[in-house]
């Protein structure tokens, strides 16, 4: 092997183990900012205690319990014929939402206050 060669293979192995170390830093970084990012959707988030949860859960749970989900027009039903000529619902889709969420939106707005 030439010197020239020599230095050639100890200048491409140097290049290597900078090609390695910079994908090292590289995952390390996108590590960091997928870390940061999550602090920051954390920071934006508004901090409840576990009794203030609570309180949400339980609106939530009475509002869906008021709901009257034995109200057929709040359904919308496909039905179909059997092999046996028997009618029969082949799918069954709630019309509008909207009603069960007004419910749960009600009940939580009364444990806040609302502020500007």
């Amino acid at each position: 092997m030439t010197e020239l060669e020599s230095t050639m293979h100890i200048n491409a192995s140097a290049q290597e183990a900078k090609i390695i170390l910079l994908k090292e830093d590289q995952a390390n970084n996108q590590f960091l900012i997928d870390k940061l990012r999550k602090e920051l959707e954390e920071s934006n988030k508004v901090g409840l205690t576990a009794s203030q949860m609570d309180e949400i859960h339980d609106e939530i749970a009475e509002a869906m319990e008021d709901f009257d989900f034995s109200d057929t027009d709040n359904y919308n039903f496909e039905f179909e014929i059997d092999w046996s000529n028997h009618i029969t619902v082949n799918s069954m889709q709630i019309d509008d939402l909207s009603n069960v969420t007004s419910k749960i939106w009600s009940r939580v707005c009364k444990l806040f206050k609302e502020i500007e």
